[in-house]
């Protein structure tokens, strides 16, 4: 009987041992990474090769929107009168003849001709240039955000969006003092913050530009329904993706999250890769 006894305790016991192996309510040790090898469509190189063709999309879009002075329909006096802000006048006597000519389409060296721009034309090109350059310090801001977080930080679903902030950047070290990763998170906050005012900084200029060559446009060079149309177009290729791109600036900031830009719906960084964790020690020094 007490042999008997003494193995219905060790059996009993390895059950109780194999139950607290897959007890569900096991307390996760976060310093663990999942051992999965991620798929194709979870690897960076297929996130990087996702921001490649994003931007240039963007590019393309950028160009329509901001150069609004040379890609909108508008039109042209005949080459033997002189233009007035789009009045075409005698250039002998100066009276306006606009009405006893034809108007034509205007060419794209025609609405690029420094020399015989009056000075608001010149005024919207410049703005049109600089609009420009500061969508094209966007996207190179915002690649180089998202190239720090696909290099440094990974994706968990089975993790919430504020675990990185809220666990991983929130554990002590091993004295006690002071938290881990504290560069990797002031890094990501700088990403953010550069990021948010890079984006406030072209959200206004836009605006400037749309309004100034609206004036343009509009009032001095109005062709017919194909000023419109192709203005507002334009102008639309690239609203949604400002709308977009301010929100994720906004909050990423404001909530201290790796908020990524390029997917197709809002994904968040939530966890240091592992390849990082194996490169750099917990206070940001590289491994030798």
């Amino acid at each position: 009987d007490v042999e008997i006894g003494a193995a219905n305790d060790i059996a009993a016991n390895v059950v109780i041992a194999g139950m607290a192996a897959d007890n569900p309510l096991k307390p996760p040790n976060d310093d663990e990474d999942d051992d999965r090898k991620p798929s194709l469509f979870e690897s960076d190189l297929f996130q990087q090769l996702m921001v490649v063709i994003n931007v240039a999309a963007s590019v393309y879009s950028a160009l329509m929107a901001a150069l609004l002075s040379l890609f909108v329909p508008q039109h042209c006096c005949p080459s033997n009168t002189v233009d007035d802000y789009g009045i075409c006048r005698d250039p002998i006597t100066n009276a306006d003849i606009s009405s006893n000519v034809t108007f034509t389409a205007c060419t794209f060296n025609e609405n690029f001709d420094w020399s015989t721009a009056n000075g608001f034309n010149k005024y919207v090109l410049v703005i049109n240039f600089i609009t420009l350059f500061m969508m094209i310090a966007v996207f190179i801001v915002e690649v180089w955000r998202e190239n720090f977080l696909i290099v440094c930080l990974d994706i968990d679903k089975k993790k919430i969006d504020g675990h990185l902030k809220e666990v991983e950047f929130q554990k002590k070290k091993q004295n006690g003092e002071g938290l881990r990763w504290g560069r990797l998170r002031n890094s990501l906050l700088w990403h953010n913050r550069v990021y948010y005012y890079t984006y406030l900084i072209a959200t206004v200029l836009w605006l400037v530009n749309f309004i100034s060559s609206a004036v343009l446009v509009f009032r001095f060079y109005y062709l017919d329904g194909r000023t419109g149309t192709v203005f507002f177009t334009n102008n639309l290729l690239l609203l949604n993706r400002f709308i977009k791109g301010f929100g994720v600036a906004s909050n990423a900031l404001s909530l201290e999250q790796g908020i990524s830009f390029y997917f197709g719906k809002q994904v968040c960084f939530n966890k240091i890769d592992p390849d990082y964790k194996n490169k750099y020690d917990k206070d940001g020094n590289k491994v030798v």
